[in-house]
């Protein structure tokens, strides 16, 4: 964590707005309002955030002058060398200095530089320099992991779509199941009874990508006929009831549309025979 923001509970505004400034320039930030963890100690959260962080920013205004929580997390930056940053709300150098002259010693002659919630953008690019020039740089950020799971083919046929629901048989055990896309819902990652999820040496499938390439559920063009002693599977068009006949044997899919009306539920709104 870069930045842990010091500050009293009637400045939160301004000193969120400075933590969010600071984050859209890639610095991480620590604020209780955001970071506090119910049923933790809130001390031990602090003495643990105050440690981690690279450098405090010390929001001083009058109510947190008079803050000891406040005082606390900077006795503890101080005690861990760590670089204050001080922005001074509703009030003065001078009048800081006056009145907490502890906290100007060890701020260790660190500019301190007036804030008000619609300078925070200027205010926030003037801390980040400070901070590049201490050689506090933004955190590196890992990229996020790609996934390394393989594409596999659907492990069903689609037999029946009524505009609600999807009924879909497992090319291995040929049991039936149902699952409804109106509400985003997807097929099962596998067979529920027999497990085959496509990607085994039996049960013809699909080949992967032939699918939709979307999250949106499109039914195909057919119902399924089952099929027949030679292994031929029968299609029945939803549009015309034409019948045709492919042979998954050698994995290959069935065509996209009707090979006699051209009908392909992603071209034409119309249902067709069911």
């Amino acid at each position: 964590m870069d930045v842990f923001i010091s500050h009293c509970e009637k400045d939160k505004e301004v000193s969120i707005a400075l933590a969010t400034a600071l984050e859209e320039a890639l610095y991480s930030t620590w604020y209780y309002e955001r970071d506090s963890i119910p049923g933790v100690s809130y001390l031990q959260q602090i003495i643990d955030a105050v440690e981690k962080c690279r450098a405090l920013l010390l929001v001083i205004s009058v109510q947190s002058m008079a803050s000891e929580q406040v005082d606390m997390e900077v006795v503890l930056a101080h005690e861990g060398a760590k670089p204050i940053y001080a922005v001074l709300l509703g009030l003065e150098h001078h009048e800081f200095r006056s009145k907490r002259g502890t906290w100007a010693a060890m701020l260790r002659g660190n500019v301190s530089v007036p804030v008000t919630l619609p300078e925070v953008p200027s205010v926030a690019g003037r801390l980040v320099e400070g901070l590049k020039r201490r050689g506090i740089e933004t955190t590196p950020r890992k990229p996020p992991l790609k996934s390394t799971r393989k594409s596999t083919p659907p492990w069903y046929g689609t037999s029946g779509y009524d505009g609600t629901e999807v009924e879909s048989v497992c090319y291995r055990c040929k049991t039936e199941t149902s699952f409804t896309p109106g509400d985003g819902g997807k097929a099962p990652g596998s067979c529920p009874s027999c497990g085959f999820d496509g990607d085994a040496d039996s049960g013809p499938g699909e080949k992967a990508g032939s699918g939709p390439q979307s999250d949106e559920i499109v039914p195909h063009w057919y119902v399924f006929g089952g099929h027949d002693k030679d292994g031929y599977v029968k299609l029945i068009c939803r549009m015309c009831a034409a019948i045709d006949y492919y042979t998954p044997a050698d994995r290959e899919p069935p065509p996209g549309c009707c090979p006699k009306c051209g009908y392909s539920p992603r071209s034409t709104t119309a249902v067709g025979r069911r």
